[in-house]
């Protein structure tokens, strides 16, 4: 058993570097948390946007269908609204009622919208689709 201070002295110095060691540790793990959330906060950003894009592709197809010639669908057209493709099709079926010929019609619109510039595999791309069913009658 040491009685004198030289015995005593250094205890600070690893206690200090423990309590480093550890409060780097958590400062690295409250970083990897953080940046984590906003990476997901921003894809469903991009993903919000991406549905939006989509349903406007969606509301540009209903218009063209209510303002056409009955029966006859317009072509799949791609259109390019912020940082999204959007691509809007129509197929249509006439239908006989009573005993007139083909005077209803079912249109389906279906629009997609993909993240323009990006492929696949990265980790911005973002793709949605709406579809819908409109009936008009002559």
């Amino acid at each position: 058993m040491c009685r004198d201070r030289r015995c005593n002295q250094g205890f600070a110095l690893p206690a200090a570097i423990f309590v480093l060691v550890v409060l780097a540790a958590i400062i690295a793990a409250m970083m990897r948390i953080g940046s984590g959330q906003i990476a997901e906060q921003s894809l469903s950003l991009l993903a919000t946007r991406a549905h939006w894009a989509a349903q406007s592709g969606l509301e540009w197809g209903t218009y063209q269908v209510k303002n056409g010639s009955p029966g006859v669908c317009f072509s799949a057209s791609g259109h390019t609204i912020g940082r999204f493709t959007v691509t809007v099709s129509c197929s249509v079926t006439g239908y006989a009622e009573a005993s007139a010929t083909n005077n209803v019609f079912r249109y389906n619109l279906r629009a997609e919208a993909t993240s323009t510039g990006v492929g696949v595999d990265h980790p911005d791309y973002v793709f949605r689709a709406v579809e819908a069913s409109l009936v008009t009658r002559n």
